[in-house]
């Protein structure tokens, strides 16, 4: 099944709203990197040293892993798993 512009602009409004209502992107966290989108699941890092997974149509958090510092770069995700790396020297390799 494609997508249309329709539809692939509503899924965009919804992780928009997603990330900016979080509270886990306030100021004081902050999400750092770019966030990526999966099978309707925001991944990105965060500040704080943690990399979240939000659902995006809701924003429930879904799960977070805690890294050894914070997270500055955006997820890459592939046959299920999230790769990103932390600014404590190590790339990660989560099940999406």
């Amino acid at each position: 099944m494609h997508s249309t512009a329709a539809d692939v602009s509503s899924k965009v409004r919804r992780v928009q709203r997603c990330l900016v209502s979080c509270p886990l992107t306030t100021p004081s966290l902050g999400h750092a990197g770019d966030a990526t989108v999966a099978n309707d699941v925001v991944y990105f890092g965060s500040l704080d040293g943690k990399i979240y997974a939000l659902d995006a149509n809701n924003g429930a958090k879904a799960w977070e892993f805690a890294t050894g510092n914070t997270v500055g770069s955006g997820p890459a995700v592939a046959d299920g798993i999230v790769y990103v790396g932390s600014n404590d020297g190590n790339l990660y390799a989560l099940r999406a």
